[in-house]
């Protein structure tokens, strides 16, 4: 099968795992990385995630209605990952 080209466009493909990143109400940050995350529309354009209540994140987020997601160059996907997951929740 031959490559297809694709016009420019508001695309998340393939879908990659995303860093999502927050601040709590006192300024303290935070980040998780995603798999879950896709296009839900392209104008205009926005995205969608999802996080499990019992994340960290999930709360702050619900608390400040804010939220930064950033999308890796491949390259640095790798260092994304263990970014993410170096501080588990403390419970």
């Amino acid at each position: 099968m031959s490559k297809k080209a694709i016009k420019p466009g508001t695309y998340l493909l393939p879908t990659p795992a995303v860093l999502v990143t927050c601040r709590d109400s006192n300024g303290k940050a935070n980040a998780l990385t995603i798999a879950w995350s896709g296009v839900l529309c392209s104008e205009p354009p926005m995205l969608s995630v999802a996080i499990r209540p019992s994340r960290l994140s999930h709360g702050i987020i619900k608390e400040t209605r804010e939220l930064v997601v950033n999308v890796p160059p491949r390259r640095s996907c790798a260092r994304w990952t263990c970014a993410a997951s170096a501080r588990p929740r403390r419970r």
